[in-house]
């Protein structure tokens, strides 16, 4: 039984041409750290970076939505490669949606990574939906 389930999956991600990722909660830790100055800042993971590098490699493409306005969001994603960031998004499936149109990439060619609630709204246009371990239990439920 397990092994057809990762059959499935493998077969599904051979079609995938567009990541898309969430920032906050898959590419951080998802705090938001304030000094005191009221300054924020995110701790991003350099794992996360290196996939990201290798996924860019193999020619596939890169978008990051989030519907956190923060410029050190768009600084890291610059610094790995990823060319489409949409940020302050409120509709995560309206702006994915413009994105596959603009690359000409169907639901089937399409993963999204998120975590939490605000990202389940993507789930009918894409493939594949992932989330990492301490997601939104109604995330990884789906």
């Amino acid at each position: 039984m397990i092994y057809k389930k990762f059959r499935k999956i493998f077969s599904l991600m051979k079609k995938i041409k567009l990541v898309i990722i969430d920032c906050d909660g898959v590419m951080t830790d998802g705090g938001i750290y304030i000094n005191k100055n009221g300054e924020s800042f995110r701790r991003f993971d350099v794992k996360d970076g290196l996939g990201i590098k290798l996924l860019n490699s193999k020619k596939i493409h890169i978008a990051c939505i989030s519907g956190s306005n923060s410029t050190i969001l768009e600084i890291r994603a610059k610094s790995l490669g990823i060319e489409i960031i949409k940020k302050g998004v409120s509709d995560k499936l309206i702006e994915l949606k413009k994105i596959q149109k603009e690359l000409n990439y169907g639901s089937d060619e399409t993963i999204f990574l998120g975590d939490d609630i605000n990202d389940l709204k993507v789930i009918e246009a894409v493939s594949i939906f992932a989330v990492p371990c301490d997601a939104h239990k109604a995330c990884k439920k789906k």
